[in-house]
């Protein structure tokens, strides 16, 4: 009850990982905070509001055949990633768990990513460590759960033609029901990358730019162009990915 209203939530549910100690609920991890305004979450607090809240898109239909969560992605044509700015790391440059906000192209915020990986590996192994990166929807659901292990001798393109030389992602939907893999491939500068199925079989070839740090201070946006494997050479389908430094918003 709040100022005389009865405030519903609406249907969900939220989902408990035992092991580390982790609930999802209202868009993101408890761990990291709780967002207002958005549906299934919470009634804001009282008091003066800010003005800028988080716009949520409208959770579709229930669609058969497809993992719960996952709807979304049928009214799409474009995600963006926006990383939230943690202060504690740009002032002293200790690494945290990284958060990103997954919006459609009108601004409205889709999904929720949320890492999970071990204080000590953040801060010695940067970018390679391993992770958990947990998406949730704005039911509070975790839809998506990728997963990428620890290789200490992964990272060059050189070498990735044996498995531990490779950064592979275990993507799951929904969780425990691992649906592919995103490896890394074996090439002599040009990152290379491919997706495939459940059962190993490449379906995406990735092939992404020579070099990143292009614009001032690396800022350009970058292309990465994703064909069909059975269409290695012929042009069946074509996508832009752009990752984009994002200092403030």
């Amino acid at each position: 009850m709040a100022d005389g209203h009865i405030v519903q939530q609406q249907p969900g549910y939220q989902s408990t990982d035992q092991s580390q100690g982790t609930q999802y609920g209202a868009g993101q991890p408890t761990q990291y905070g709780v967002q207002t305004g958005q549906p299934g979450g919470p009634p804001p607090p009282p008091g003066p509001q800010p003005s800028k809240q988080v716009q949520w898109m409208t959770r579709p239909e229930t669609i058969p055949g497809c993992p719960p969560g996952l709807e979304y992605l049928t009214q799409v044509d474009q995600l963006l990633v926006h990383q939230q700015v943690e202060l504690l790391e740009v002032m002293t440059g200790w690494e945290t768990c990284n958060k990103y906000q997954i919006k459609n192209s009108v601004g409205q915020q889709v999904y929720f990513a949320a890492e999970e990986s071990d204080m000590c590996m953040r801060q010695c192994c940067g970018p390679n460590r391993g992770f958990n990166m947990h998406i949730t929807d704005n039911m509070g659901q975790e839809v998506i759960r990728v997963n990428r292990e620890f290789k200490c001798c992964a990272g060059c393109c050189w070498c990735a033609n044996t498995d531990h030389c490779a950064f592979e992602l275990t993507v799951e939907a929904p969780t425990g029901n691992v649906i592919g893999f995103f490896r890394q491939q074996q090439s002599g500068w040009t990152p290379h990358y491919q997706v495939l199925d459940a059962t190993r079989q490449p379906v995406f070839e990735v092939i992404g730019p020579c070099c990143i740090c292009e614009g001032i201070c690396c800022t350009w946006d970058q292309e990465f162009k994703v064909t069909f494997f059975a269409c290695k050479y012929m042009t069946a389908i074509s996508a832009l990915i752009y990752y984009t430094i994002f200092f403030y918003e």
